[in-house]
């Protein structure tokens, strides 16, 4: 028995009837994509890929040029995105050590509109507002808001 379509599916296609029949992958707007995030890219990819292969017309078949040149992008894409999962972790610890760093130094930090306040960093806790710095009087402000550091001034010292 022997099919003949005469009409090609094109990738376009097919995601279209994957979107129709299948509920979507969520779309994170975060820089760090998790790894059951790049699984669903992964499944999409294959399940996109034997589909066109499933449905190609049998007298005009897709090339292997085609095939490898898709088969080299999913691979340079999954190894994109390894390497964006290790560059993210190694800026986060690369981030919290330079926070750390400011534990004990003296900081000049925006308080109000034009006024400055000194203070020695005690803490540093990490919020959804982003990273605050805890002085010595009990005060909490967000981090970028520093715009001055140095050592501890002790009682000999010259100011």
């Amino acid at each position: 028995m022997f099919i003949h379509t005469t009409s090609h599916t094109t990738s376009a296609d097919i995601m279209q009837e994957s979107k129709q029949t299948e509920k979507a992958p969520k779309t994170d707007t975060s820089p760090l994509a998790t790894s059951e995030e790049m699984d669903l890219d992964r499944d999409a990819f294959l399940k996109i890929l034997i589909t066109q292969l499933r449905y190609q017309d049998p007298m005009n078949p897709m090339e292997d040029k085609e095939f490898i040149a898709q088969m080299a992008q999913f691979s340079s894409l999954e190894q994109m995105q390894q390497m964006n999962q290790s560059l993210n972790t190694f800026l986060e610890g690369n981030f919290i050590y330079q926070a750390s760093a400011l534990i004990g130094k003296e900081v000049a930090v925006k308080a109000g509109e034009g006024e400055e306040t000194l203070g020695v960093v005690k803490e540093i806790s990490f919020t959804e507002e982003g990273p605050m710095v805890i002085l010595d009087d009990g005060k909490e402000y967000p981090m970028q808001d520093i715009v001055g550091i140095s050592a501890v001034r002790s009682e000999g010292d010259d100011g």
